[in-house]
């Protein structure tokens, strides 16, 4: 698929295998219950059970699909939708063997049409099942429309894309897998690039190139798979997290928002490092936090309830010991304590 990267992909198959599972251990039973059934009714039974399970094997990739671009925090675009389209299409196909030894049981009943017409009628509801299937991608593509913030992400990812050919002009070959790159050659290339959060969206773009020591989501070479996981990868995603935490510095942020005078612009200048944030660190939007991902939000929060407190101290007439208080509770909301301060989870939807 062309909106996920390899581990991405990887995600996705592992959600939509996950809620498989107990799909076909429903169908396969019941199955083989009506293999026991009376034969004058087998067939019915079979065309009946054979597009129940389709539609609930697609409801679960559909959803599967979904989850993993909430997860990732991308947004399918029109093309996405009708590739993902096509698949389900292709899968909604086959696995009919049931269905026409039934038809041709010579102790069956005699049937008005013929096999052909009998399969060709139900391909046509299986291909039915597909659109109203297919809604819930069509709401996240609308979504991601309406979305200012995937504009910017889009721009970041051509940018992206422009130093990964200017990257591979400057190297003198262009890299197809993995094992085209190297780490030191791709370090040293670091320096051409002007920000942190350009640098990390490089680094991520070359990260996406597919494994030559995997087909089809396993390992054929693991020493190759070994070599660009250790020597490759393993330093590429260590110099990214690197690159994160010199840009998403909480102390700076916070400092840099003092100066900034107006209560109203400071929130928005904080709520903006925070969708930052989360945008560089999708776990956090599933309330998965790691140690300095929460110290980090909490922090940015704190802040961000400090500046609202201000306001609102600012609006009350004889305010003066309402600021004071105020004043006094900033350092225990930013240490995580008492007074003001908010969960982080209380804040989120703000944020999303």
């Amino acid at each position: 698929m062309r909106l996920f990267s390899q581990t991405e992909a990887e995600l996705f198959e592992s959600m939509f295998h996950e809620k498989l599972q107990p799909i076909r251990d429903r169908h396969f039973a019941e199955v083989n219950r009506i293999h026991w059934s009376n034969v004058q009714h087998k067939l019915n039974l079979l065309i009946s059970e054979h597009l129940k399970f389709k539609k609930e094997f697609i409801d679960a990739r559909v959803q599967a699909y979904v989850e993993t671009c909430r997860q990732i925090a991308k947004y399918p675009d029109r093309l996405d939708c009708q590739e993902f389209a096509a698949e389900l299409t292709g899968l909604v196909r086959g696995g009919t063997d049931d269905i026409s030894r039934a038809y041709k049981d010579p102790l069956g009943p005699i049937r008005a049409q013929s096999l052909e017409r009998t399969m060709e009628l139900l391909q046509i509801e299986l291909g039915q099942i597909i659109g109203p299937a297919m809604s819930p991608v069509q709401r996240l593509v609308a979504e991601g429309n309406l979305n200012p913030e995937l504009a910017n992400r889009k721009d970041q990812m051509q940018e992206a894309s422009k130093h990964v050919l200017a990257f591979y002009e400057h190297i003198g070959r262009s890299c197809q897998t993995l094992g085209d790159l190297n780490w030191s050659e791709t370090n040293s290339y670091l320096d051409r690039i002007p920000t942190d959060l350009e640098r990390v969206d490089f680094l991520r773009e070359l990260a996406k190139l597919p494994d030559d020591g995997v087909a089809n989501q396993t390992i054929v070479d693991p020493a190759t798979h070994n070599r660009n996981t250790n020597t490759f990868l393993r330093p590429l995603n260590d110099e990214c997290s690197r690159l994160l935490a010199r840009h998403f510095n909480v102390e700076i942020i916070v400092k840099e928002s003092e100066e900034i005078s107006g209560s109203a612009e400071a929130i928005d200048f904080l709520w903006r490092a925070l969708r930052s944030f989360k945008k560089y660190h999708p776990g956090t939007q599933q309330e998965h936090y790691l140690p300095h991902e929460f110290k980090f939000c909490n922090g940015i929060n704190a802040e961000i309830q400090y500046r609202k407190d201000v306001q609102a101290a600012a609006t009350v007439p004889g305010s003066i010991h309402n600021t004071i208080t105020v004043g006094e509770n900033r350092g225990n909301i930013q240490q995580g304590g008492v007074g003001n301060s908010q969960s982080i989870s209380g804040q989120d939807n703000e944020v999303k």
